[in-house]
């Protein structure tokens, strides 16, 4: 299951779906997995969210997600991620009011924590989801956040994604000259 995962947080979707093919799809589902260790179950409802995901299957994905989220109650950088995640999930299910309030946590949490990239994914996450369903005016609060951000990475990929998004917000608010210089920046 973990190099399954593995494959799919390095872009290789498809051995990851040759993996689950050859080996795992031996024995999942698994149908008595309260028999197994919470570390076992961590992993099998983590690697059944990242797979469901890749298949769009994004019901399935938000469930195990959520599974997820019950083992993990500390504050560390995990629970963020899963947090962005789920977020993520939840904004491609329309649920914006869940997706709101899982990253809404993940930014409290990420607050604690000196992590710029952590901090970085929070923001286009919010961003993404404002812009998703519509909340534009919202979404116009957080691009001073989202620049900042930009502006202090090195990374011309970050610097280009943070910039298409305020590019976005500003052109639906109907600000195309803001918005034509922040898509410009973004070709940078």
């Amino acid at each position: 299951m973990l190099k399954a995962v593995y494959n799919i947080k390095k872009g290789k979707v498809n051995k990851a779906l040759e993996i689950e093919e050859e080996y795992l799809s031996v024995f999942i589902p698994i149908t008595n997995i309260n028999e197994y260790s919470s570390e076992f179950q961590i992993y099998y409802y983590y690697y059944l969210m990242q797979i469901s995901f890749i298949k769009e299957d994004f019901n399935k994905s938000y469930l195990c997600g959520k599974r997820v989220l019950d083992f993990w109650t500390d504050d560390k950088i995990e629970v963020v991620h899963l947090l962005i995640n789920l977020s993520n999930i939840s904004m491609r299910l329309e649920l914006y009011d869940d997706s709101l309030e899982h990253i809404n946590k993940a930014i409290k949490m990420v607050d604690n924590y000196n992590d710029k990239k952590l901090s970085f994914s929070a923001y286009i996450q919010l961003s993404a989801l404002l812009i998703n369903s519509k909340q534009y005016d919202k979404a116009l609060d957080i691009v001073d956040r989202l620049a900042n951000l930009a502006e202090k990475d090195d990374s011309n990929i970050v610097k280009s994604i943070a910039f298409q998004h305020i590019g976005t917000i500003y052109f639906n608010h109907e600000r195309f000259k803001e918005a034509y210089n922040y898509f410009e920046k973004s070709n940078t």
